[in-house]
């Protein structure tokens, strides 16, 4: 019995709709890839600011240190130098609490994105 091709016609719109799903499926998977590898470079881009912060702050810990002896001891340095050195221990340790919090968001993004 003849159908008009109705058979034929829902089979090519399966296939067709079949297409388009795997297009969204490979779309997403793309978009997942993406996101992971964006995250996974903000991680470690945190990673080498950590070390940055790190390595300040242990420079401005020294200078404060050197700034203080040299002022109670020698008389060397100033009041003003001894303020100065205590700011920049305060933004070297601003930066080391900035970059940590940085780095745990980092890790935190590319975990949700891994999705583990």
């Amino acid at each position: 019995m003849f159908d008009g091709f109705d058979r034929e016609n829902r089979v090519r719109e399966a296939a067709a709709q079949r297409g388009a799903t795997e297009a969204e499926v490979a779309e997403l998977e793309l978009r997942v890839i993406r996101q992971v590898w964006q995250a996974y470079t903000d991680v470690k881009t945190a990673l080498g600011k950590r070390d940055f912060a790190l390595a300040l702050l242990a420079a401005s810990e020294e200078a404060y240190s050197a700034t203080l002896e040299s002022y109670q001891s020698a008389g060397l340095a100033t009041v003003l130098d001894l303020l100065a050195a205590q700011r920049d221990l305060a933004r070297a340790r601003f930066t080391d609490i900035q970059s940590r919090a940085d780095l745990l968001r980092a890790s935190a993004a590319l975990v949700y994105a891994a999705g583990d």
